[in-house]
């Protein structure tokens, strides 16, 4: 993920790799994508929701990563300019990484930063 992002922002992966690891602590990303691949799914449509999240969830986080280097990759002036936004986000998300994560919850947490990173 990030080489694919250096090499399409043209910024060093070093500097990617700084913004990457920055949005995974402010929303927990590898927490979320640990717990989703926990979840015990028997059902093929549930393994393939719970696989299609985790890819959204993965994709948001490149996008979200090409939009802060895009800005200069400060991702405290970021997060200021997106505030409300991140913050109200950023708490469900945290709401549903402290809960019982269940397939539907995490496809509203990917559906969520998705939301995000399309803004």
């Amino acid at each position: 993920d990030l080489v694919l992002v250096s090499q399409r922002t043209n910024v060093p992966a070093a500097d990617v790799a700084k913004a990457h690891f920055a949005l995974d602590g402010i929303f927990k990303l590898g927490n979320l994508v640990e717990a989703a691949r926990a979840i015990s799914v028997s059902d093929h449509f549930d393994r393939l929701a719970r696989d299609r999240a985790v890819d959204a969830i993965a994709a948001a986080h490149r996008s979200l990563t090409s939009e802060v280097v895009g800005r200069g990759g400060d991702v405290a002036a970021w997060r200021e300019a997106r505030g409300q936004e991140i913050d109200r986000i950023k708490s469900a998300v945290d709401a549903i990484v402290a809960s019982d994560l269940t397939v539907s919850k995490l496809t509203v947490a990917a559906s969520l930063i998705g939301d995000l990173a399309k803004a």
